[in-house]
């Protein structure tokens, strides 16, 4: 059995680092919600003085209300935490490919280019290679290059339907990191028109009911 590389172990084990956080804060909303759960409190937003705690604090003081009050909290906490592993898990599989790329690049074992074909021009002025300052920089600055003209080169076939589908998912991490999970209209309507079960609330930000899509 091939040994795995230190960069597939710390890539695994990141995964694993995610899947701890989106088991946890489920955990956390269910002890919050369900019938003796140990965050579920009848006189109080959460179990133990709150005090030292602003928010949390000025929540538990809004009237009897603190069913609603712990939900609306948790329900928060829920979509920030799946915000952050899509577009975590984004960057860490980007990451990982480059790791795999310098790596190959490194061994001399794939010639150059295999990666990027015979023609491929890399652009970096004296002034750039200067600011790098190691040669470790500028390697890992070649790859990103190297790495962004495979992915323009890439073609592969596929079904047109599941492609759809695909672009409207990878569409989502671009609202996550610059809207905070608000919808366009626009965007709403091409995902029913794909068929894809996701749903908004009033204000056109993600409603928990995607979490499921989500994660």
């Amino acid at each position: 059995m091939p040994k795995m590389s230190k960069a597939k172990h710390a890539f695994i084990q990141r995964f694993y680092r995610f899947d701890e956080d989106i088991q946890l804060v489920d955990y956390l909303s269910w002890q919050s919600n369900s019938r003796g759960g140990v965050l579920n409190s009848p006189n109080s937003l959460l179990p133990g003085d709150l005090s030292r705690y602003e928010r949390l604090q000025k929540r538990n003081q809004k009237g009897k209300a603190f069913g609603e009050n712990r939900t609306a909290v948790f329900t928060h906490l829920k979509q920030t935490i799946f915000s952050s592993y899509i577009k975590d898990s984004y960057e860490e599989v980007t990451e990982y490919f480059k790791v795999i790329l310098k790596n190959v690049a490194l061994s001399k074992k794939v010639s150059i280019k295999q990666l990027v074909g015979s023609q491929a021009a890399l652009n970096l002025t004296a002034l750039d290679i200067y600011n790098m300052g190691s040669v470790d920089s500028i390697s890992n600055a070649m790859i990103d290059k190297i790495f962004k003209a495979v992915c323009g080169k890439l073609s592969v076939k596929g079904d047109d339907v599941l492609i759809g589908k695909a672009v409207c998912y990878l569409n989502i991490r671009h609202f996550l990191v610059h809207g905070d999970g608000k919808l366009p209209a626009d965007f709403v309507e091409e995902l029913k028109a794909e068929k894809i079960d996701f749903s908004c609330d009033r204000r056109g930000y993600i409603k928990e009911g995607a979490n499921k899509f989500l994660i």
